[in-house]
């Protein structure tokens, strides 16, 4: 009975911590008296919660940073006091330690990826085709590439370059980090400038749409048929059997529900006597690393017969960096693609608090973790690089699935 009711318990805390998670709130009408209170709180807290706030930035730069952020509220707008905070969590330097940018905001009616030194958009609204599949030079005036180191500067300072460059290229879409960085005049709209292939300019206004209604919007693609990667982009777990008929692939992309998916997965492989699986972590940004060592690793682990491929690249986040690492480890699996952006030995593990009048979303690190040895290089690289190109984009090829099928 007494064993029962621990378990019940146990359950208990555990349903209440999901139930408890906090997720982000729309921002709310903040008077500069409350921003200024919410500054005092945050410099406050957060160096008191962070495990160990002043890993990459000191106390002092910290505290004169902070300084110049309540120097600027009284004459800033929102916009330039969000994004004041998310420099000054970005200073922490590590990953995990963030703000949660609010739901209400909005993102451009455009994608723009970069491709080496080039930023290409590779998808659009109706409204703006004739700026697909062009090269982006400015926005608002800007410069791109001035408009990146802007942007990098609120990205975190103590992770790799490629996760500084993943981040900034994700704000780089958000209507009001540009008009908090200064890039953009008016958050419902920029003036995007591409240059087209035969060297001709293009400027058209791009409108900026409820983050929230991304997925309900018609998007054209520059690519003629998308790779199974950038398909269904709901879809947490995706999995099939490639045309081969020996290879199982699967696109994981969260942890929901990974005990059930992960059944699943392991079934077809099975059935199908497959002797490949390629498992596809480029845009997993985490999640419970330990049920995806148990469902996922270990499984491989049991199948010695299965050859094994995992794709990483700047996004795989967190937890999914942790089991790429275990896949390699345990499972003798093969890294194929780009660099992971989180450093492996790093402040993690991350709580969040809400600022008081604002109600921003502010998430920390509470546990420094060590996922590879003190004397290696502090990150995942992969075992066969491969970047894909404009050109392969462009031509809605997959280079580092292609290559992975191409092995024996």
């Amino acid at each position: 009975m007494r064993i029962r009711l621990l378990l019940l318990l146990a359950l208990l805390m555990v349903c209440l911590r999901v139930v408890a998670a906090p997720k982000p709130e729309p921002l709310r009408a903040t008077t500069k008296s409350q921003w200024h209170s919410d500054l005092v709180f945050f410099a406050r807290e957060l160096p008191k919660r962070h495990a160990n706030a002043f890993h990459a930035v000191t106390r002092e730069q910290f505290a004169e940073a902070v300084q110049q952020l309540d120097s600027r509220i009284d004459t800033a707008s929102d916009d330039e006091i969000v994004a004041g905070f998310v420099r000054l969590t970005a200073l922490i330097g590590d990953g995990h330690t963030h703000v949660s940018l609010p739901p209400n905001w909005h993102r451009l009616a455009v994608a723009i990826v970069p491709f080496g030194d080039e930023w290409r958009v590779t998808r659009t609204t109706p409204a703006n085709k004739a700026l697909l599949g062009q090269r982006a030079t400015a926005i608002d005036g800007v410069p791109i590439a001035d408009a990146v180191k802007r942007l990098r500067a609120l990205t975190p300072q103590d992770e790799t370059d490629a996760l500084q460059r993943s981040v900034a290229a994700n704000f780089l879409l958000v209507a009001e980090i540009l008009h908090g960085a200064n890039i953009a005049h008016d958050p419902a709209k920029v003036t995007l400038t591409v240059v087209k292939d035969d060297g001709s300019e293009l400027s058209e206004v791009v409108a900026a749409i409820p983050a929230a209604d991304q997925l309900k919007q018609e998007w054209l693609s520059v690519t003629p048929e998308l790779p199974l990667y950038r398909r269904n982009p709901e879809a947490g777990f995706a999995q099939t059997v490639l045309p081969d008929g020996k290879t199982v692939y699967v696109n994981w992309r969260n942890y929901d529900a990974l005990a059930a998916n992960a059944s699943k997965f392991w079934q077809l492989v099975d059935a199908s006597k497959a002797t490949r699986v390629v498992i596809d972590l480029r845009q997993n940004g985490g999640g419970d690393y330990t049920v995806g060592r148990r469902h996922m690793v270990e499984a491989l682990a049991k199948r010695p017969n299965v050859k094994a491929y995992v794709i990483i690249g700047s996004r795989t986040f967190s937890a999914a960096m942790v089991n790429a690492i275990d896949f390699r480890n345990t499972a003798h699996a093969t890294l194929v693609g780009e660099p992971i952006g989180e450093k492996p030995n790093s402040y993690q593990e991350n709580d969040e608090m809400f600022l008081p009048a604002s109600r921003l979303l502010v998430s920390y690190s509470t546990k420094l973790y060590k996922f590879v040895p003190d004397d290696a290089p502090n990150v995942v690289a992969p075992d066969k690089i491969i970047a894909p190109s404009w050109i392969d984009f462009a031509s809605g090829r997959d280079p580092v699935l292609d290559w992975i099928v191409a092995q024996n």
